[in-house]
């Protein structure tokens, strides 16, 4: 016992030396990690990865609502032959109705692609044409992994849009935290549609407008050229003219009298309406509201005084911690940074307002407006922690790291378990027979199916076969999936063929049924019909959540309490074994 004792002594002396050597050399490594560069650079590190994880997400399907068109205009470029898409616009009216360049983005990355893949290919062109109909993955994942970048590059400008305003660089790391770690900024930069190309051409204007070195020249005339450009990539390309008009009155301090005066504001407008202009010449078809605009409808004054709690209501829903430093940010940029404040402020107010008036709300509109929510958080973090003791500070910001990178990872877990819709489709080629006779119903959902099966479709109904139902037919089997089935994929299928299915399944020996479960009104019917269809069948597995259905479309996931809590993304789908009564 005395031995282990003196051993023990002997530790501890020998342990207190080697601290009291190495402990100046840790520090020194600690204060070496906590400079800014490696701070922003780990910030960037995890923007990245946070945003990389969902690029394959729902593959080969196509379940990302706004993503195919750009996709399919840039494919369908390269067979017309003619990037100008006026010219050619009975073909590509039925593909895209967004403006068109991202489709043009697009062109670059997908000639090498598809130089490469024509290289290794073994077949006639037709037969090249075919097969990349048959499953473009690769092209949606170029186009999500550009997508990508671009939110990322977003976070970096905000840093550096945050110190030019604030001078300060713990706001500027805060606020690109707080950009990097948001769930729908994450989500939309996932996916292949138009959204973060637009906000970070928003925030380039931003960066320039609001940089101290470059002349006012310099500025208004480089914002005014992105501007037109972000025009044609999305239609709230032109919002970023009105922050600049708020940033010269407020931030340059002007009146609207010198604003009227001002040659350099007017110039700013030609150019911008040229370059916008210039996109809407291109392809006219790709500019103008949705059928489901309000523009048309009723509207009230109190409406649009509410429009702003109205619009941005979602994100205090699903971030609440980044609403709260939104909101902590205001109070003290009204104190400390007023010409920001009212520049900021009367922006969003606007913006919320003018979408009331002219088209609709949507939690992924909000986008544009979350470089501005950052900037305005990371500088209300940064002047609360500076007002708190060393050590409440440290907590309050480990605590933030902590819960929003932890919501940020669930949100990656939840894509990486993909959709419920791939789900079903993964585990039926891994457990259904080959050649299988099955009925699937679901938006957006399908198996690959085989050429007597898509010429049953065709019987029932031409009008619903899409593009990769006659690439499938052209090949003996999908050269692409994993297996192929008799597949009736009949989602789209006219209405009064869901009167006699259980009859038609029987006379036709279909063994399983797949249906998605969907709340629009429009499905109930067919839904109804296929739960009969099923009633005293085999339920062999189920996938989703039947409280779960549209998140990754409208990008909105609720509270973070239900994200928690959510099985999977996507809705619930079951899978059965027919049993056909004699």
């Amino acid at each position: 016992m005395l031995q282990m004792i003196s051993w023990l002594a002997q530790r501890k002396k020998a342990f207190n030396r080697w601290i009291r050597k190495r402990l100046p050399r840790i520090v020194k490594n600690m204060n070496f990690i906590a400079q800014p560069r490696y701070i922003l650079g780990a910030i960037i590190v995890f923007a990245f990865f946070m945003r990389i994880v969902g690029i394959g997400y729902g593959l080969p399907l196509w379940l990302v609502s706004d993503e195919p068109p750009f996709v399919a205009a840039a494919l369908k470029i390269f067979e017309a032959k003619n990037p100008i898409l006026a010219m050619n616009s009975s073909a590509f009216e039925p593909i895209i109705y967004f403006p068109p360049y991202f489709a043009y983005i697009l062109l670059f990355p997908f000639t090498l692609l598809l130089g490469a893949q024509y290289l290794f290919f073994n077949g006639t062109l037709q037969d090249f044409v075919q097969y990349i109909a048959a499953d473009p993955s690769r092209f949606f994942i170029v186009s999500r992994l550009i997508n990508v970048l671009a939110g990322v590059a977003t976070v970096y400008l905000v840093y550096k849009i945050a110190k030019n305003v604030f001078q300060n660089t713990r706001s500027a790391l805060f606020s690109a935290f707080f950009l990097a770690s948001s769930i729908l900024h994450i989500n939309l930069s996932s996916v292949g549609r138009d959204w973060v190309l637009a906000t970070l051409l928003f925030t380039i204007i931003v960066f320039f407008v609001t940089h101290p070195v470059f002349s006012f020249k310099k500025r208004y005339c480089m914002g005014s050229v992105i501007s037109g450009i972000a025009f044609g990539v999305n239609l709230a390309g032109g919002f970023p003219m009105l922050f600049m008009f708020f940033w010269y009155l407020f931030a340059e301090k002007h009146s609207v009298i010198e604003a009227l005066k001002e040659k350099i504001l007017y110039c700013s407008l030609f150019i911008f309406l040229f370059l916008a202009g210039a996109s809407i010449a291109l392809y006219p078809f790709g500019f103008h509201l949705a059928s489901d605009s309000s523009i048309l409808g009723p509207k009230t004054l109190v409406g649009f005084i509410l429009s702003p709690f109205v619009f941005f209501r979602p994100v205090l829903i699903s971030e609440p911690i980044l609403t709260f430093f939104v909101m902590v940010g205001l109070i003290a940029s009204f104190r400390t940074a007023r010409t920001f404040f009212y520049s900021v402020l009367i922006f969003l107010v606007s913006y919320a307002a003018i979408y009331y008036g002219i088209f609709y709300y949507a939690h992924r509109f909000t986008i544009y407006a979350f470089p501005l929510f950052s900037l305005l958080a990371g500088y209300g973090a940064s002047m609360l922690t500076r007002h708190l003791s060393k050590s409440s500070a440290y907590m309050i910001i480990s605590a933030v790291v902590v819960l929003l990178s932890a919501m940020a990872f669930r949100l990656d877990w939840l894509v990486l378990q993909n959709d419920s819709r791939a789900q079903a489709r993964e585990w039926a080629e891994n457990n259904l027979p080959q050649n299988a006779y099955v009925i699937v119903y679901g938006r957006l959902m399908r198996l690959s199916s085989t050429q007597s099966a898509i010429e049953e479709q065709r019987a029932i109904d031409q009008q619903s076969l899409r593009s990769i139902d006659r690439a499938e037919q052209y090949f003996k089997k999908n050269p692409r999936a994993k297996k192929s089935f008799h597949a009736l994929n009949i989602h789209g299928i006219n209405e009064k063929f869901f009167e006699t299915i259980a009859q038609y399944a029987k006379d036709n020996n279909y063994s399983y049924v797949i249906f998605a479960e969907s709340e629009n009104m429009e499905d109930q019917f067919e839904l109804a019909r296929l739960r009969a269809l099923a009633k005293n069948s085999k339920l062999l597995v189920a996938f989703g959540s039947p409280q779960q259905h549209t998140a990754i479309d409208e990008s909105f996931f609720g509270t973070p309490l239900e994200v928690i809590r959510l099985p999977s993304l996507g809705p619930a789908v079951f899978i059965y074994e027919l049993y056909h009564p004699l």
